[in-house]
């Protein structure tokens, strides 16, 4: 399920899709870096502010074409973050981007 990695000493991450081999910052660098392979030109971004409540965070987010082109994925992230505030724990949820056929 989850990976393990660095930012607090044990991240545990779950991307069912985009999925790296480790939680380091390298291999999570990679797997971005996948995605933007696989779709080149796109970008990342939010959709809106980042919620946070104690130990939790959430942001939602869109990979979006070249020049802010059609959107191709979407979702949300939830986060727990370590003591020192760096990330312990993302867990991913894709969703249907807006306009996207069913």
């Amino acid at each position: 399920m989850g990976r393990r990695g660095p930012y607090d000493g044990g991240v545990e991450r779950n991307r069912p899709v985009l999925e790296a081999d480790d939680s380091s910052t390298s291999s999570s660098s990679r797997m971005v870096g996948g995605a933007q392979a696989q779709f080149p030109g796109h970008r990342f971004r939010p959709t809106g502010a980042i919620d946070a409540h104690h130990d939790w965070a959430r942001w939602g987010w869109e990979l979006v074409g070249p020049d802010g082109g059609a959107t191709v994925a979407a979702g949300v992230d939830v986060a727990v973050l370590a003591p020192d505030g760096r990330l312990r724990a993302v867990t991913v949820f894709f969703h249907q981007p807006a306009g996207a056929a069913k």
